[in-house]
């Protein structure tokens, strides 16, 4: 019975990711609101999908206010927006920076006063920053796993429970974030990572119910592997830097491409995008429908990569 069970599962998998790709492609063609004029906030904006998302909305016309670390790298970004057209007859505006940590959450509710100062007022907040990890879980000290969770899971809360009360005045505004493939499944080596974007999920799941009847759309985006040097920058067990272009992420998506599918979600207010190739859009099914074998997949992968570290 398990054997008819397991092989019936197959067609129902596949007929499954079949609706999902028509629907996918029947969203893409759906006309969405405008955002000339609309003031948008980045975090991690400084570099790979956030600056790529920073050109996208300011090519929109949007009113930009980018947040991050390095302040040298977002005037830089400022001046490259201010001097570049939009390549249409939309009206573009010179972004705004605010300069934090988003880990360092003391500082965010100051950073919320200065982001409010901009424009005095938030229409989409997008949270982007964060960090990547790599490691085994045997070797990897607990305060890397807190300082991950820090960063992708409590910075963005903070930041987003600090705006949000003057959205809920307005009963106006929208909240992204920038989730990840491993919010929805969890991969061998990368457990600090992929717990704080299934924490992610949640917690912005939780909001959108909460916030609905204030009519504030919360868009979950998960991406799959994007062509940026995340993994570079990626932490280890032992909090040194990973320093490494995985195969994975070079041969990932473009930026720019996930940055237009970012910008296209916030359009149509979508609530819930993944933005990757069909492999992982049904790992997400698998783990879902046919967990056992979802299991043993991982368990084969984890042995693969020990080997070849061995």
């Amino acid at each position: 019975m398990e054997r008819v069970l397991g092989a019936g599962m197959v067609p129902l998998i596949l007929a499954t990711m079949g609706v999902f790709m028509l629907y996918r492609i029947l969203v893409r063609l759906r006309p969405g609101a405008t955002l000339q004029d609309s003031v948008v906030v980045i975090t991690g904006a400084s570099s790979g999908l956030g600056r790529e998302c920073a050109r996208a909305f300011h090519a929109a016309g949007a009113r930009l206010v980018l947040c991050g670390r390095d302040a040298g790298r977002l005037q830089q970004l400022v001046q490259e927006l201010s001097e570049t057209s939009s390549g249409t007859q939309l009206q573009t505006y010179t972004p705004s920076t605010v300069v934090f940590d988003l880990a360092d959450t003391a500082s965010v509710v100051t950073a919320a006063e200065e982001i409010l100062k901009c424009y005095g007022q938030v229409d989409v907040l997008v949270n982007n920053a964060g960090i990547s990890y790599r490691g085994n879980i045997l070797d990897t000290h607990l305060l890397v796993q807190r300082d991950v969770m820090e960063t992708n899971y409590f910075g963005p809360i903070s930041l987003t429970q600090a705006l949000l009360p003057s959205m809920v005045r307005r009963r106006s505004g929208h909240v992204v974030v920038i989730s990840s493939i491993q919010g929805k499944i969890a991969i061998p080596y990368r457990s600090a990572y992929a717990a704080s974007k299934h924490a992610t999920q949640a917690y912005f799941d939780c909001l959108r119910a909460e916030i609905e009847q204030y009519g504030i759309p919360v868009t979950v985006i998960s991406p799959g592997y994007i062509r940026t040097n995340l993994s570079v920058n990626a932490v280890t067990g032992d909090g040194s830097k990973y320093g490494v272009l995985d195969k994975t992420t070079a041969v990932g998506w473009d930026p720019r491409d996930v940055a237009q599918g970012v910008l296209r979600a916030v359009r149509q207010k979508r609530k819930d995008v993944v933005l990757a190739s069909p492999l992982p859009s049904l790992a997400i099914y698998l783990r879902t429908l046919w967990p056992a074998l979802f299991f043993k997949l991982m368990a084969s992968s984890a042995r693969t990569k020990q080997k070849k570290e061995a």
